[in-house]
Order: structure tokens, then sequence, then C-alpha cells
């Protein structure tokens, strides 16, 4: 039986009184007073499938149970796209020890290097001891809008000795129409003898991996395990690049989305593909994976940038890819205060009306390919010019009219205006065109120059 307010609530749900949550951003207080840190949550808007991007700034309870602090997850489009291990344990499954917390959670699943934090000389925070990291929270300096993005900004000092931890994650508009989410993690050396450190920046993508920037050597003879303690044991070394100074990205699909990380640093970057599944002889983990970026110093900075981008259709074999949009991620310390500068790969798109961006791809005398990026109920209003035209929806819905003739298109559908035909399209759902012209629209380079 339920309880009265049990009962009251599914009366009102059959009244029709319920209503969709509306989803924000959110800064969840942790400890008795709401002064031990908190569990800050970006949202990229209000619909159940948009950009999620978390940092766990908590001391233990509102974070999983783990003692290591400033950890990072990631989700968009209803699924985990950076992901947290969890626990270790076959809930109520007999076989696997009776159900019970698995050795492996000890070895592995509450170490630092199975969590998206920053992990110095392969040790875990507070050496491994949660009742130390209990005892300890971060500060949360900046949550809320800033600059026209959404930030949160949290540091602590005392998961490492002499080591100052710093993470900073927005959510931005990033060029041609796409979110940026940001995420900048430092470990800066304290204390007057600064000793040189490695810095592992673990990322635990779901997806499968279509491509990277960089060349990597593969273990194709033999496997070996990551490290030896503190979790890395438990990690096969699959692939390892030379040491990297300049951007670089690593591309998945998920479901039916790409996603690209974009990453950069202020120390040369080696970066690693890892398998989880090392000194596992009862199979209590899982087969997931990790690219942990690893640099050596005294002090680092990790910025990355992950952006989600394309589609792919099975049904219809479609599939569009356009892969990193950043093509430099510049890092400059300056007095100790460090500034980030991204730099879009095909420059930044022309704002060409209301909801409506354009961005020319490239063009000869004969041809001009162009993208334009629409609004939810942008329009672009029936015209005519003499060059002939072909469209192509790479993203979203558009009702579009040719000649008087109406028609509504989604992602793969096309259309073609023959020269001097009026034409114009209203976008339905957010989306992409890919627009091609014969000869070269003139009057669109003469609005750039």
């Amino acid at each position: 039986m339920p309880t009265p307010e049990g009962a009251q609530l599914l009366r009102d749900i059959e009244q029709g009184k319920s209503e969709p949550f509306a989803f924000s951003s959110t800064l969840l207080r942790d400890g008795s007073s709401g002064a031990e840190g908190g569990l800050a949550i970006l949202r990229s808007g209000p619909a159940t499938n948009d950009a999620a991007v978390l940092m766990k700034a908590t001391t233990q309870g509102l974070g999983h149970g783990h003692f290591d602090k400033l950890g990072l997850l990631y989700f968009d489009n209803g699924d985990e796209v950076v992901a947290d291990y969890g626990a270790a344990r076959f809930l109520n499954v007999e076989p696997k020890a009776g159900g019970r917390y698995l050795p492996e959670n000890t070895s592995w699943a509450k170490q630092s290097i199975a969590h998206n934090v920053l992990v110095v000389d392969e040790t875990s925070h507070f050496e491994g001891d949660w009742r130390k990291g209990q005892k300890h929270a971060p500060t949360v300096i900046e949550f809320g809008p800033r600059d026209g993005m959404q930030v949160a900004f949290a540091e602590i000092s005392t998961a490492y000795q002499d080591v100052h931890l710093q993470r900073l994650i927005a959510i931005m508009p990033g060029a041609n129409g796409r979110d940026y989410i940001i995420d900048i993690m430092r470990g800066l050396g304290q204390g007057t003898q600064q000793t040189q450190r490695t810095f592992d920046l673990p990322v635990h993508f779901k997806g499968q991996l279509i491509e990277t920037s960089f060349e990597m050597d593969h273990a194709t003879d033999r496997l070996e395990p990551f490290g030896a303690a503190n979790g890395y044991q438990h990690l096969w070394q699959r692939r390892e690049s030379a040491p990297l100074i300049s951007a670089q990205s690593a591309s998945w699909l998920l479901g039916d989305q790409f996603y690209t990380l974009t990453f950069a640093s202020d120390q040369p970057v080696t970066a690693y593909f890892t398998e989880l599944g090392a000194n596992d002889p009862h199979h209590n983990l899982r087969r997931e994976q990790a690219l942990v970026l690893r640099a050596q110093g005294t002090s680092t900075t990790y910025v990355s940038v992950y952006e989600r981008h394309g589609r792919y259709d099975s049904d219809e074999e479609v599939t569009v890819f356009d892969g990193s949009s950043i093509s430099d991620i510049a890092i400059t310390t300056d007095n100790q205060v460090t500034s980030v500068t991204l730099t879009p790969a095909d420059g930044e798109a022309e704002e060409v009306g209301p909801g409506l961006k354009r961005l020319l791809l490239g063009h000869d005398e004969h041809l001009m390919l162009v993208k334009v990026w629409f609004e939810k109920g942008a329009v672009g209003e029936v015209h005519s010019h003499p060059h002939s035209q072909g469209s192509y929806v790479i993203e979203g819905a558009f009702e579009v009219e040719v000649d008087g003739k109406t028609q509504v298109l989604g992602p793969g559908g096309s259309f073609f205006v023959p020269s001097g035909a009026a034409h114009g399209a209203v976008c339905l759902e957010e989306g992409i065109l890919l627009d091609v012209f014969s000869p070269t629209r003139r009057d669109f380079l003469e609005e750039e120059g």
C-alpha cells in the first residue's frame, strides 16, 4: 500500500497535473551545513538528452563512495560519454563472492586511476585511504554563468603532499553552432623544492574509437600491465604515442553520434590507450577502455575540449563525420595567471540573419561550398539567384520550398534549385545545411571581404 503522500501523488499524475522536469545547471552542496564542497552539474539545455557535465568537488557522500576529488563525468544524447567505474560488485549474484564487494573493488574501483581525476606519480589521492579523504573537501571557487559560459571551478591542496589541484569545467557556445565542453585540469607543485612528477589524466570514454590525429605504437605480440599497483596493474597498455607537443584529437562513435576530444598541455604529453582486465583471473572487471594522458614536470595544465558532431544512420547507410573543429589550443602563463585560447579550424561562422550563421568552406571560379546553421524557427526567405544550387541536410529538419513546391526534409535529405528558381526554407528543428553553388557566389565573397 502506498503512503498517503504517495497516493496523493498518484492521483495528481492521473489528473494530468505532472509536468516535465526542467533540467538546469545545479550545485548540490555537500556536508551537514553545505560547506564541504559540492557536486557541480552544468547542463547545455532543459531537455533530457541535452549535454550534462559533472564535477565531483565533494567529500564522499555525494561522490559515489570514492575518496578522490575533482572527478569529471560527461553525459550527452542520453548516454554516458565519459563515465565513472562505480563499484566492483555483482549485487546478489551468488557465484560472484555471494554478491558482496569483490577484491577488485579495492584494487581497482576505489583507485584514482579508475576515475577521471588527475593522478600524481601513479598513486591515488590520500594514499588510497578513504578515511583521510573523508576529512577533506575541495573549495568551490566559482559556479554559474560567466561571460556567456556556464562555469564551475574548484580546488584542493590535500589530496597529495605539495601538489595543489585545480579543475575548471565549462559549457560554452563553440565555433559554427557546436557546444564545447571545456575541461581545464591543473596540478601545481608546491613547496620550496620543486619535484619532478608524473601527471596522469585518464579519460574513461564509452564507444568505438574511430581515429586519432597522432600516430601510436600498437602492442600486437604481447600485452603488459600499465603499472604495478594502485589500479594500474589492472590496465593493459594497448597503444602508446610519441611525446606530443601541440593540440591533438581523438574521436569515437557512441550510438548514432560522433564525439571528439581535442587536448593540449603546457608539457609534452604521451597518450596511452588502455583496456581494463589485466591481473583479473576471475573476470570480475568489466572490459572497458581509457585514454590516459601523461605529462612530466613540476606542474602541468591539461586543456580538454569535447564536442559532439555528425551522425551515423545504419538503416540509411549515411555517415556524417566532421572531426575536431579546433585547430589549436594555446596555453600561456604569466605571473601565475594561466590563459587558454581556442582557435577554430575553419574560422568563425558569420551571422547572416536572425538564427542564421554561414561559413564559406571553399571555392574556385566555378564552384562554392557553404555551411549554414539554422536555429529552430529560423527562416531562409524565399529568393532567387542565377546560380544553380544543391543542398544537403546534415542535421535537423526543414520545410523547403522550391519553385512553389514544398517538402519536409530531415538528415540525409537533399534538394536542387535550378538557376533563377524561387526557393526558401523554414527550420523545424535546429539544423545544418550544406549548400553547393555553381558558379561561385561573388556576393558572398564581397560580404565577407
